[in-house]
């Protein structure tokens, strides 16, 4: 089981708590000891998290710009990580959103020793990750099946035509200054918010991911608590 899987809710710190206190004064009562099992954690990299599990447990390491309240009624997106919610012009089509300042990484040997803090970038890194067909979610579905099971010729022009829809994928995702994410878009989709706050939206700081390597699903860098 992946090391970070220890941290994953409320619930094992009061098992833990649990435990000490029984110690503490004889055998714990069975009856008041709760234990959850589940099965091994395949990825902690949230942009290839492909099971139940493992994502549940990403979510604890990991945050988007912004998450839902299930509290409400009826249940809405709020900001997270984001200062406010996204300021939506052009009839739809540009997305800003403000990253909060003094959110930093976990601390991590590839800092050295220095506070990580979250910026626009980190965001605009994540999502391009999140667009890379060659991890293990495929990017795009549409755009990764296209060049399934076809003849040679069909299969370059399927290529090539996936290429040109990510780099257009690209051009629409800028940060304009060190807090800020844009998203420029070829039309209005306002269901943009519902997945900005899902999990391939999660960022990930660029150097802790290229100095994972082969090992970054089980490497998480993340800046929850």
């Amino acid at each position: 089981m992946i090391r970070a899987a220890l941290r994953c809710g409320v619930a094992a710190a009061a098992v833990a708590t649990a435990m000490v206190i029984g110690d503490a004064q004889g055998a714990a009562d069975p009856a008041k000891v709760l234990r959850i099992a589940s099965p091994d954690v395949t990825s902690l990299d949230p942009q290839q998290g492909t099971d139940l599990y493992s994502t549940r447990i990403a979510t604890h390491i990991f945050e988007a710009l912004y998450q839902f309240d299930y509290f409400a009624t009826p249940a809405k997106v709020i900001p997270n990580t984001a200062e406010a919610l996204p300021e939506v012009t052009d009839g739809g089509k540009t997305w800003t959103m403000r990253v909060a300042k003094g959110i930093f990484f976990a601390d991590d040997p590839v800092f050295k020793g220095k506070p990580r803090e979250l910026v626009a970038e980190d965001y605009v890194y994540s999502i391009k990750r999140h667009l890379d067909p060659n991890l293990r979610n495929g990017g795009k579905s549409r755009v990764d099946g296209a060049a399934r099971r076809r003849p040679p010729d069909r299969r370059r022009r399927a290529q090539a035509g996936r290429e040109d829809e990510l780099r257009r994928a690209h051009r629409g995702l800028r940060a304009i200054d060190r807090y800020t994410v844009q998203i420029r878009l070829n039309a209005a989709d306002y269901t943009l918010l519902e997945r900005m706050a899902g999990l391939p939206m999660m960022a990930v700081a660029r150097e802790a991911i290229e100095a994972a390597g082969t090992d970054v699903m089980s490497r998480p860098v993340g800046t929850r608590p």
